[in-house]
């Protein structure tokens, strides 16, 4: 029996506010597989990277473009049989959103036969590949699980034609004196060398994350992307990137 695999194939979660992007598969030949409803994306090619194949991907199944935010900490491992042999692929996903002011995803590829966004809630009514719905949920996780809110800092940046940063935003939690948290923003103009501050106070614990997502994913859509900072203050292990 012929094998083929393991082949590395990424998928983006694109979020909009409560709702995930779906694809059903149009794939005749893989019958485990043909139309079911997975998250979009496609196989890297080699010498391309993840990120840059998951780009290229949506733009050719869905016509759009989207910013990557993050990597989701979950890997999905699928072999699917056919006649002649199998074939093993390992999937990683990352969270997106579709570019402010860009192309709707709409069915751009044989391979897709359509798009639908779901509510996150609805995901049981359909029929999904492996791995779809784990990777929904790795949405409301944070990276890493040893993390403090007491150590939460993500520097977002956008750049300029020639790949120099020109504004950023830095989302910090921290405490007041009465240990209530606060999530304080930081927004910095280079170009005119100004900053700006705002602060959003008495966020409860178990709400500190959904609240962060959501600033990012808001931001993203206008051209921001997770950055490091070369800010000493703060060690590299601390961000959510």
């Amino acid at each position: 029996m012929a094998e083929r695999g393991p082949v590395l194939v990424v998928a983006a979660a694109i979020v909009r506010d409560a709702e995930i992007l779906l694809a059903k598969r149009y794939q005749p030949e893989l019958p485990e597989a043909h139309l079911k409803w997975e998250l979009p994306g496609g196989k890297v090619k080699i010498e391309e990277s993840p990120h840059d194949a998951l780009i290229r991907e949506i733009h050719e199944e869905l016509g759009a473009e989207i910013r990557i935010i993050r990597l989701l900490p979950h890997v999905q491992s699928n072999i699917y049989h056919l006649q002649k042999g199998i074939i093993h692929s390992v999937v990683l996903a990352f969270e997106g959103v579709i570019v402010r002011g860009g192309t709707k995803p709409h069915v751009a590829e044989k391979a897709v036969r359509e798009v639908v966004w779901v509510h996150r809630g609805e995901l049981s009514g359909y029929d999904l590949l492996p791995g779809t719905e784990q990777f929904v949920r790795c949405l409301d996780e944070p990276d890493r699980a040893s993390y403090s809110a007491r150590n939460i800092y993500i520097r977002l940046e956008r750049r300029g034609p020639a790949g120099q940063p020109i504004h950023y935003w830095e989302l910090r939690c921290i405490y007041d004196l009465w240990q209530s948290f606060n999530l304080v923003e930081r927004h910095g103009n280079l170009v005119r060398h100004s900053t700006q501050y705002k602060v959003h106070s008495n966020i409860q614990q178990a709400d500190l994350i959904e609240k962060l997502m959501e600033r990012i994913r808001s931001l993203a859509t206008h051209g921001y992307f997770i950055a490091r900072s070369n800010d000493p203050r703060f060690a590299a292990g601390t961000s959510l990137t």
